[in-house]
């Protein structure tokens, strides 16, 4: 038997995948102009410090880089991203935005590459092969690491 909290977080975790296809498409569409709300930095590292792991969402109660999405570089591809986004939408609903303290999801595995919907893979591959040729910049605690940033918008709740 699957508990309550186990059922709402499996229907969080369809709305982020339904959800996931409108967070990347302003920058499928190369869209420059960004809309009021939250932001999440997605950065390509080599590695990720002591824990290891696939990826690593780090939130903090402040600052330009309150949300962010780290992929090992040598590991990163369309599954991880989807995976990494969804455990970010995931932490938003369960806590809200207003962090009191840094929250950090150590991802070891990946969503299953034939989960993903042939729209995911699409703007995956494309949101990858962007961040791949993206300008370094400095991430706090990991360095010079190519990043871009997607626009989350409002957190909305969900009954």
């Amino acid at each position: 038997m699957i508990s309550s909290f186990g059922v709402q977080s499996m229907r969080l975790a369809l709305r982020a995948m339904v959800v996931f296809p409108l967070l990347l498409a302003p920058l499928q569409a190369g869209a420059q102009a960004v809309q009021a709300g939250e932001f999440a930095t997605v950065a390509l590292v080599p590695d990720l410090g002591p824990g290891g792991g696939n990826a690593v969402v780090e939130r903090h109660a402040s600052g330009r880089f309150k949300n962010v999405i780290l992929l090992r570089a040598d590991d990163a591809d369309e599954a991880l991203l989807t995976t990494a986004v969804a455990s970010l939408f995931l932490s938003r609903h369960k806590i809200g935005d207003a962090l009191q303290n840094e929250v950090v999801i150590r991802i070891n595995g990946r969503k299953s590459a034939g989960a993903l919907t042939s729209q995911e893979k699409q703007l995956s591959a494309t949101f990858l092969a962007r961040l791949r040729s993206a300008r370094p910049v400095a991430v706090p605690g990991h360095g010079m690491a190519p990043a871009l940033r997607i626009n989350l918008g409002p957190l909305q709740s969900h009954s």
